[in-house]
Protein backbone atom coordinates (compact mmCIF):
# COMPACT_ATOMS: atom_id res chain seq x y z
CA UNK A 1 0.00 0.00 0.00
CA UNK A 2 3.00 2.33 0.31
CA UNK A 3 5.30 3.54 -2.44
CA UNK A 4 8.34 1.53 -3.45
CA UNK A 5 10.62 4.34 -2.31
CA UNK A 6 9.29 4.31 1.26
CA UNK A 7 8.91 0.52 1.36
CA UNK A 8 12.58 -0.02 0.57
CA UNK A 9 13.65 2.42 3.31
CA UNK A 10 11.42 0.83 5.94
CA UNK A 11 11.89 -2.84 5.18
CA UNK A 12 15.10 -2.92 3.10
CA UNK A 13 16.06 -6.21 1.50
CA UNK A 14 15.38 -8.33 4.58
CA UNK A 15 11.64 -8.50 3.92
CA UNK A 16 10.53 -11.82 2.38
CA UNK A 17 8.53 -11.66 -0.88
CA UNK A 18 4.75 -11.65 -0.51
CA UNK A 19 3.15 -15.01 -1.25
CA UNK A 20 1.13 -14.86 -4.50
CA UNK A 21 -1.51 -17.13 -2.95
CA UNK A 22 -1.93 -14.67 -0.11
CA UNK A 23 -2.46 -11.82 -2.56
CA UNK A 24 -5.05 -13.90 -4.41
CA UNK A 25 -6.96 -14.61 -1.16
CA UNK A 26 -6.95 -10.91 -0.31
CA UNK A 27 -8.26 -10.01 -3.76
CA UNK A 28 -11.00 -12.66 -3.56
CA UNK A 29 -12.00 -11.32 -0.14
CA UNK A 30 -12.31 -7.78 -1.54
CA UNK A 31 -14.53 -9.02 -4.37
CA UNK A 32 -16.62 -10.98 -1.87
CA UNK A 33 -17.43 -7.72 -0.07
CA UNK A 34 -18.26 -5.84 -3.24
CA UNK A 35 -14.95 -4.03 -3.65
CA UNK A 36 -13.74 -4.22 -7.24
CA UNK A 37 -9.98 -3.90 -6.90
CA UNK A 38 -9.59 -3.98 -10.69
CA UNK A 39 -11.31 -0.63 -11.13
CA UNK A 40 -8.86 1.79 -9.59
CA UNK A 41 -6.47 4.57 -10.53
CA UNK A 42 -2.86 4.54 -9.37
CA UNK A 43 -1.60 7.49 -7.37
CA UNK A 44 1.89 8.70 -8.18
CA UNK A 45 4.61 7.21 -5.96
CA UNK A 46 5.72 9.32 -3.03
CA UNK A 47 9.43 10.12 -3.08
CA UNK A 48 10.39 10.87 0.52
CA UNK A 49 13.72 10.55 2.31
CA UNK A 50 13.09 9.12 5.78
CA UNK A 51 15.49 9.47 8.73
CA UNK A 52 17.93 6.60 9.10
CA UNK A 53 16.48 3.60 10.96
CA UNK A 54 17.94 2.91 14.40
CA UNK A 55 18.31 -0.80 13.71
CA UNK A 56 18.03 -3.37 10.95
CA UNK A 57 14.24 -3.00 10.50
CA UNK A 58 11.33 -0.85 11.63
CA UNK A 59 10.52 -3.08 14.62
CA UNK A 60 14.07 -2.82 15.92
CA UNK A 61 14.01 0.92 15.20
CA UNK A 62 11.09 1.59 17.56
CA UNK A 63 12.51 -0.73 20.20
CA UNK A 64 15.85 1.09 20.16
CA UNK A 65 14.45 4.61 20.37
CA UNK A 66 12.09 3.48 23.17
CA UNK A 67 15.04 1.95 24.99
CA UNK A 68 17.03 5.16 24.60
CA UNK A 69 14.25 7.24 26.17
CA UNK A 70 13.21 4.86 28.95
CA UNK A 71 16.51 3.27 30.03
CA UNK A 72 17.56 6.00 32.55
CA UNK A 73 14.16 5.82 34.26
CA UNK A 74 14.04 2.03 34.31
CA UNK A 75 17.47 2.04 35.94
CA UNK A 76 16.22 4.41 38.66
CA UNK A 77 13.06 2.35 39.20
CA UNK A 78 15.03 -0.88 39.48
CA UNK A 79 17.34 0.65 42.07
CA UNK A 80 14.34 1.92 44.05
CA UNK A 81 12.53 -1.44 43.84
CA UNK A 82 15.57 -3.33 45.12
CA UNK A 83 16.35 -1.03 48.05
CA UNK A 84 15.15 -1.25 51.65
CA UNK A 85 13.49 1.95 52.79
CA UNK A 86 15.14 3.64 55.78
CA UNK A 87 13.42 3.43 59.20
CA UNK A 88 10.42 5.68 59.68
CA UNK A 89 11.00 8.85 61.74
CA UNK A 90 9.90 8.48 65.36
CA UNK A 91 8.63 12.04 65.39
CA UNK A 92 7.41 14.21 62.50
CA UNK A 93 7.86 17.99 62.48
CA UNK A 94 4.87 20.31 62.04
CA UNK A 95 7.00 23.06 60.47
CA UNK A 96 5.80 24.36 57.11
CA UNK A 97 7.45 23.08 53.95
CA UNK A 98 9.68 20.05 53.36
CA UNK A 99 11.71 18.34 56.04
CA UNK A 100 14.24 15.54 55.50
CA UNK A 101 14.55 12.68 58.03
CA UNK A 102 17.67 10.52 58.24
CA UNK A 103 18.18 8.37 61.32
CA UNK A 104 17.42 10.51 64.37
CA UNK A 105 18.14 13.76 62.55
CA UNK A 106 15.90 16.07 60.58
CA UNK A 107 16.56 19.21 58.58
CA UNK A 108 14.60 21.68 56.50
CA UNK A 109 15.04 21.24 52.72
CA UNK A 110 13.59 23.03 49.71
CA UNK A 111 12.44 19.73 48.18
CA UNK A 112 13.50 16.06 48.05
CA UNK A 113 16.76 16.04 46.01
CA UNK A 114 16.78 12.28 45.29
CA UNK A 115 16.53 11.01 41.72
CA UNK A 116 13.88 8.40 42.62
CA UNK A 117 11.16 8.84 45.25
CA UNK A 118 7.83 7.34 46.28
CA UNK A 119 5.35 10.19 46.71
CA UNK A 120 1.89 10.70 48.22
CA UNK A 121 -0.30 13.72 48.94
CA UNK A 122 -3.16 14.10 51.41
CA UNK A 123 -5.89 16.72 51.01
CA UNK A 124 -8.46 17.78 53.62
CA UNK A 125 -11.34 17.87 51.16
CA UNK A 126 -13.72 19.59 53.58
CA UNK A 127 -11.34 22.59 53.46
CA UNK A 128 -11.01 22.65 49.67
CA UNK A 129 -8.53 21.21 47.21
CA UNK A 130 -5.32 22.69 48.61
CA UNK A 131 -2.72 20.06 49.58
CA UNK A 132 -2.53 19.54 53.34
CA UNK A 133 0.27 17.01 53.83
CA UNK A 134 2.73 15.16 51.61
CA UNK A 135 5.21 12.38 52.18
CA UNK A 136 8.09 11.05 50.10
CA UNK A 137 10.61 8.25 50.59
CA UNK A 138 13.84 7.34 48.83
CA UNK A 139 16.48 4.70 49.51
CA UNK A 140 18.30 7.26 51.69
CA UNK A 141 15.68 9.28 53.57
CA UNK A 142 12.08 10.09 54.41
CA UNK A 143 10.53 13.48 53.65
CA UNK A 144 7.48 15.22 55.03
CA UNK A 145 5.74 18.36 53.73
CA UNK A 146 3.28 20.43 55.80
CA UNK A 147 1.04 23.22 54.50
CA UNK A 148 1.15 26.71 56.04
CA UNK A 149 -2.34 26.62 57.63
CA UNK A 150 -1.63 23.27 59.29
CA UNK A 151 1.80 24.34 60.52
CA UNK A 152 0.30 27.44 62.17
CA UNK A 153 -2.48 25.45 63.82
CA UNK A 154 -5.15 27.61 62.22
CA UNK A 155 -8.78 26.77 62.76
CA UNK A 156 -10.78 25.03 60.06
CA UNK A 157 -11.26 27.23 56.99
CA UNK A 158 -12.76 26.72 53.55
CA UNK A 159 -10.32 27.47 50.71
CA UNK A 160 -12.15 28.01 47.45
CA UNK A 161 -9.06 28.48 45.29
CA UNK A 162 -5.71 26.74 44.88
CA UNK A 163 -2.99 29.27 44.07
CA UNK A 164 0.49 28.47 42.80
CA UNK A 165 2.07 29.27 46.17
CA UNK A 166 -0.24 26.72 47.84
CA UNK A 167 1.20 23.86 45.77
CA UNK A 168 4.08 21.56 46.70
CA UNK A 169 7.59 22.16 45.28
CA UNK A 170 9.27 18.97 44.08
CA UNK A 171 12.11 20.35 41.95
CA UNK A 172 12.62 23.88 43.28
CA UNK A 173 12.42 25.94 46.43
CA UNK A 174 9.24 27.30 44.92
CA UNK A 175 10.97 29.39 42.28
CA UNK A 176 14.69 28.57 41.96
CA UNK A 177 15.83 25.14 40.68
CA UNK A 178 17.31 22.60 43.08
CA UNK A 179 19.97 20.89 40.99
CA UNK A 180 19.88 20.08 37.27
CA UNK A 181 16.23 20.11 36.20
CA UNK A 182 17.01 18.19 33.01
CA UNK A 183 18.50 15.14 34.74
CA UNK A 184 16.32 12.00 34.75
CA UNK A 185 14.20 11.71 37.90
CA UNK A 186 11.29 9.40 38.63
CA UNK A 187 8.35 9.80 41.02
CA UNK A 188 6.27 6.75 41.95
CA UNK A 189 2.70 7.02 43.21
CA UNK A 190 -0.64 5.21 43.30
CA UNK A 191 -3.18 7.06 41.14
CA UNK A 192 -0.31 9.49 40.72
CA UNK A 193 -2.23 11.90 38.48
CA UNK A 194 -4.03 13.06 41.63
CA UNK A 195 -0.77 13.75 43.48
CA UNK A 196 0.87 15.24 40.40
CA UNK A 197 -1.83 17.92 40.20
CA UNK A 198 -0.60 19.29 43.56
CA UNK A 199 3.01 19.84 42.40
CA UNK A 200 4.17 23.33 41.44
CA UNK A 201 6.52 22.43 38.61
CA UNK A 202 3.86 20.40 36.79
CA UNK A 203 2.25 23.71 35.76
CA UNK A 204 5.38 24.98 34.02
CA UNK A 205 5.22 25.35 30.24
CA UNK A 206 8.69 23.80 29.83
CA UNK A 207 8.98 20.20 31.01
CA UNK A 208 11.87 18.95 33.12
CA UNK A 209 13.53 15.53 33.47
CA UNK A 210 10.95 14.27 35.98
CA UNK A 211 8.73 11.38 34.90
CA UNK A 212 5.94 9.70 36.87
CA UNK A 213 5.12 6.02 37.26
CA UNK A 214 1.59 5.13 38.39
CA UNK A 215 1.36 1.84 40.30
CA UNK A 216 -2.43 1.84 39.85
CA UNK A 217 -2.05 1.89 36.07
CA UNK A 218 0.58 -0.85 36.31
CA UNK A 219 -1.80 -2.95 38.42
CA UNK A 220 -4.70 -2.37 36.04
CA UNK A 221 -2.80 -3.63 33.00
CA UNK A 222 -1.48 -6.71 34.86
CA UNK A 223 -4.20 -7.72 37.34
CA UNK A 224 -7.07 -5.32 36.69
CA UNK A 225 -10.70 -6.36 36.46
CA UNK A 226 -13.59 -5.95 34.04
CA UNK A 227 -16.85 -4.23 35.00
CA UNK A 228 -18.41 -7.66 35.72
CA UNK A 229 -15.45 -8.72 37.87
CA UNK A 230 -15.55 -5.42 39.75
CA UNK A 231 -19.21 -6.07 40.62
CA UNK A 232 -18.37 -9.57 41.87
CA UNK A 233 -15.52 -8.31 44.07
CA UNK A 234 -17.66 -5.56 45.57
CA UNK A 235 -20.57 -7.92 46.30
CA UNK A 236 -18.72 -9.61 49.16
CA UNK A 237 -21.92 -10.79 50.85
CA UNK A 238 -22.77 -12.97 47.84
CA UNK A 239 -21.14 -16.30 47.10
CA UNK A 240 -19.07 -16.02 43.86
CA UNK A 241 -19.65 -18.46 41.03
CA UNK A 242 -17.13 -21.37 40.97
CA UNK A 243 -15.86 -20.17 37.59
CA UNK A 244 -14.74 -16.92 39.23
CA UNK A 245 -12.22 -18.61 41.54
CA UNK A 246 -9.41 -18.67 39.01
CA UNK A 247 -9.32 -14.94 38.20
CA UNK A 248 -10.09 -13.87 41.79
CA UNK A 249 -6.76 -15.34 42.88
CA UNK A 250 -4.77 -12.97 40.69
CA UNK A 251 -7.01 -9.89 40.38
CA UNK A 252 -8.21 -7.17 42.72
CA UNK A 253 -9.77 -3.72 42.82
CA UNK A 254 -7.57 -0.68 42.17
CA UNK A 255 -7.35 0.90 45.62
CA UNK A 256 -4.00 0.67 47.39
CA UNK A 257 -5.55 -1.30 50.24
CA UNK A 258 -6.82 -3.93 47.78
CA UNK A 259 -3.82 -4.30 45.49
CA UNK A 260 -1.73 -7.36 46.52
Amino acid sequence: MISKNIFEQLFKSSSPPVDAKLIKRCQDNLLKHGIDFKSFSLLPDVELKLPKLEGKDIEEHFYNIGELQSAPYRKLLKKLAECSLPPLPKKWSKAAGWRKYTGNKSQSVACPPDDAVIFDVEVLMSAGKRPTLACAASNDAWYGWVSEPLSKGEGHKQYDHVNYENLIPLETDGMEPCGDLDRPRVVVGHNVSYDRAKIKEQYWLNKTGVRFMDTMSMHTCVSGVTSYQRTVLKAKEKEPHPTDDEWMEISSLNSLSEVP
